[in-house]
């Protein structure tokens, strides 16, 4: 029956190979926008980190550069002539700033673009070099309904052409 069976339905044989998985990994120094893009995590000087979203990436950043001396930043936030003042400050001065430091409070209702230029300010400050920091992005198949739509609306656009 086994050879019956093998007769009807023969074993098929192919030369398909899956598409190797390849992540996508953007700079801080490279001239890329990270506008709509997804964020998987992030890579800090050889170190890995899983994050959910930018802001998470953001904040988390934020707490490894300055806790091994606060002092750098707390002293730019206190200057008259704070030139960062946009991302941080001294002090609470509207609702969507979080304090992560005594004395240093960040704002998190930006843009990933203005994240972005909020760390390259800090890098500059701490004289870090922007190639230290790696971001992990969400292949097209992780970023699931989001490509999904973008194609759909391909599809429509090129059929009423």
């Amino acid at each position: 029956m086994l050879n019956q069976a093998r007769e009807i339905w023969p074993m098929v044989v192919t030369d398909f190979r899956p598409e190797k998985y390849i992540e996508e990994k953007v700079s801080l120094a490279d001239d890329y926008s990270l506008t709509g893009k997804l964020i998987n995590g992030y890579e800090y000087l050889g170190a890995y980190t899983s994050v959910k979203n930018w802001q998470e990436m953001y904040l988390g950043m934020i707490e490894l550069i300055i806790e091994d001396n606060p002092q750098v930043l707390i002293h730019q936030v206190n200057k008259t002539e704070n030139g960062m003042q946009y991302y941080f400050d001294n002090h609470r001065s509207k609702p969507k700033y979080k304090k992560i430091y005594d004395g240093i409070f960040v704002n998190t209702n930006t843009s990933t673009r203005t994240k972005m230029m909020g760390l390259r300010q800090l890098f500059e400050l701490y004289e870090i070099d922007e190639n230290e920091l790696t971001f992990v992005l969400k292949t097209s198949e992780e970023n699931g309904d989001v490509n999904l739509k973008n194609k759909t609306q391909l599809k429509a656009t090129s059929r009423s052409i």
